[in-house]
């Protein structure tokens, strides 16, 4: 979402006209029902298209082929069993696996590097007053606590360090930035206690900008519009540009 600054949003801006941010993200979704979703048809659901024989059967959820990928799941997994969002909670284990496949399936897709980020903690203060305000009833909030959470944001770790995958601890940093600058209220990231609001976006756009391993030294798409000019074909533009690659 623009309105709230959101992390790929800004990568977009980031890394305009040198890399396209594909937005996969699912509003409620946990790793099961997203790794259901990555190739959809009758066989394996991480097999590619080249594998396949009927492409009919095929959904396609992310392109055959990526550079760089980010996987940030978690917050849905950790929903709490017996709580008002249990359908959306997943056994550690199973998270844990489900994140090492999507390591492995994006590898299988040509990404050069797989981030893997922890999800955000919990304001449980903050989700109940959200809650108490959108459906009168502050107990729909009992869905999640920040001490369960921290757990999967452990088994993402694991899972990431097992696959040799690039980790950040989203968990970690907003907990640091909340008692660095907000006297350690981790919701002045948070717009309900759960998602994101301008200021998380900001640390998880900045992450990873930090930790990628540098897409804007990749060329521009095309040349800039000065490189143009009555002296020099236009083949001939275009063709040194094509010669260029990252570094």
């Amino acid at each position: 979402r623009v309105d709230i600054r959101g992390w790929a949003a800004q990568l977009a801006e980031h890394y305009r006209r040198r890399a396209d941010v594909i937005n996969r993200g699912m509003s409620g979704y946990n790793t099961r029902w997203a790794k259901a979703c990555l190739v959809r048809d009758k066989g394996d659901d991480f097999s590619t298209n080249d594998e396949r024989d009927d492409e009919d059967d095929v959904r396609v959820v992310i392109p055959a082929r990526v550079d760089w990928a980010v996987i940030f799941f978690g917050a849905n997994d950790a929903a709490l069993p017996g709580g008002s969002s249990e359908r959306q909670a997943v056994p550690l284990q199973e998270y844990t696996e489900n994140i090492k496949e999507f390591v492995r399936e994006f590898r299988r897709r040509g990404a050069t590097q797989v981030v893997v980020l922890s999800p955000p903690p919990i304001d449980h203060a903050q989700r109940q007053a959200c809650a108490q305000e959108k459906y009168g009833e502050a107990g729909a909030a009992d869905d999640r606590t920040d001490e369960h959470t921290q757990k999967y944001a452990a088994a993402a770790e694991v899972a990431a360090k097992e696959e040799s995958a690039t980790f950040v601890n989203i968990f970690e940093k907003f907990h640091q930035i909340a008692d660095e600058l907000y006297g350690g209220n981790v919701g002045a990231l948070l717009s309900d206690g759960l998602h994101l609001n301008a200021n998380g976006n900001d640390v998880v756009a900045s992450e990873l900008r930090r930790v990628l391993d540098q897409p804007e030294r990749c060329p521009l798409d095309f040349p800039l519009h000065n490189k143009f000019s009555s002296e020099r074909t236009l083949d001939a533009v275009l063709d040194e540009h094509t010669d260029a690659t990252c570094n």
